[in-house]
């Protein structure tokens, strides 16, 4: 859901100040950083695990 928010939020006319009230209430690069190695850390899981799917289907049609 948080990135259906955001994109609503820059898309509103109001945008910057939504995005003036962010920075009052915490560090706006602190938070752009953690969101952003929580979406690398999510990218890296996902491709571990299609990897995984990916060599299981390969073994399963092979044998």
């Amino acid at each position: 859901p948080t990135h259906v928010l955001r994109k609503e939020e820059f898309s509103s006319p109001g945008h910057g100040k939504l995005k003036e009230e962010l920075a009052s209430k915490n560090i706006p690069s602190s938070k752009s950083s953690e969101s952003k190695t929580m979406l690398i850390a999510f990218l890296v899981a996902f491709l571990i695990l299609v990897a995984i799917f990916a060599t299981f289907y390969v073994v399963f049609f092979m044998f």
